[in-house]
């Protein structure tokens, strides 16, 4: 499985069946020049019948549970092709999608490239209509300090690329968010490229952490914390707005905010989603007035 074009890196925790669909899918490409490398992250269900039949069509490693950050990072290091493609356990591909992307990859010399996706659920069999993605460079440095619509399944990156720059890394502190974290930070030097296809199906789950606003400030007082420690000057470039650093503090304040009311055993997640929401909605006008003017 060495001297593959396309490592595939697919972490592992919970619902083996979705895995099971997330590979076939892989399996299906109409590009064959692959490897599989599935990281388990401490996953505490069995998976022995899944490890018999296809132990020999994967390269599997298991972890203690850190994140999915830290899993897809070992696979970063474990992976031996020239691009290095991401897909979570629970979506899937279309057939044509490692094919397309590699051709438009190979083509433009692009380091990273982004499909369009799709949402479905278990109870249907097709995709919701809706189409989504980047909308071409408008989701580079800086506009993306605003919005990063960008799904980790459709993301083609050139591994030696990643591999010769160990601070273009998932964060693993960022229990979510931690895609978004360094989508920013290769934002911040390459444009993106994109394949206007929709080559991505992601499940829509109830539980899905995108949906909640607690979650959104958590995310971006994450990246202004982490990103203020590590990459500071990004917030301070001569293109980036002061507005949108308020914008980033803000977000921080709320997020202590909640952390402190989640202390408080009278206060129920419920309560605290629904403050989340309220006090959101100053940065989230922020964040869309951000994004317009930069488009």
């Amino acid at each position: 499985m060495s001297n593959k074009k396309v490592s595939v890196v697919i972490p592992f925790y919970n619902q083996v069946n979705w895995l099971i669909e997330a590979i076939e899918s892989v399996l299906c490409q109409t590009f064959t020049d692959f490897e599989i490398i599935v990281i388990n992250d401490g996953s505490q269900e069995d998976i022995s019948s899944f490890l018999h039949d296809y132990k020999d069509r994967i390269t599997y490693k298991w972890k203690e549970n850190g994140g999915p950050g830290s899993a897809r990072n070992l696979g970063i290091e474990m992976a031996k092709g020239e691009y290095i493609a991401f897909l979570d356990s629970d979506d899937v591909w279309e057939p044509p999608k490692l094919e397309l992307q590699v051709k438009r990859m190979d083509e433009t010399k692009a380091i990273w490239s982004h499909t369009y996706w799709a949402q479905f659920a278990d109870n249907q069999t097709d995709s919701i209509a809706r189409i989504y993605g980047p909308e071409s460079k408008n989701n580079t440095f800086p506009g993306s300090l605003a919005s990063i619509n960008i799904a980790t399944p459709c993301v083609m990156i050139r591994a030696k690329y990643l591999k010769n720059r160990f601070d273009l890394r998932f964060h693993e502190k960022m229990r979510f968010g931690q895609d978004n974290y360094l989508w920013l930070l290769l934002s911040s030097e390459h444009d993106i490229c994109l394949i206007p296809q929709i080559l991505c199906k992601v499940r829509l789950r109830g539980n899905n952490t995108v949906k909640r606003a607690r979650a959104h400030i958590q995310v971006r007082a994450m990246i202004w914390e982490y990103l203020g420690n590590d990459h500071l000057k990004l917030f301070y470039s001569s293109n980036v707005s002061p507005g949108i650093r308020v914008i980033y503090r803000i977000c921080l304040i709320e997020h202590h905010f909640l952390s402190w009311l989640e202390k408080l055993s009278w206060i129920n997640s419920n309560f605290i989603e629904i403050t989340a929401k309220v006090i959101y909605i100053i940065p989230y006008i922020g964040f869309k007035l951000y994004k317009k003017i930069m488009n």
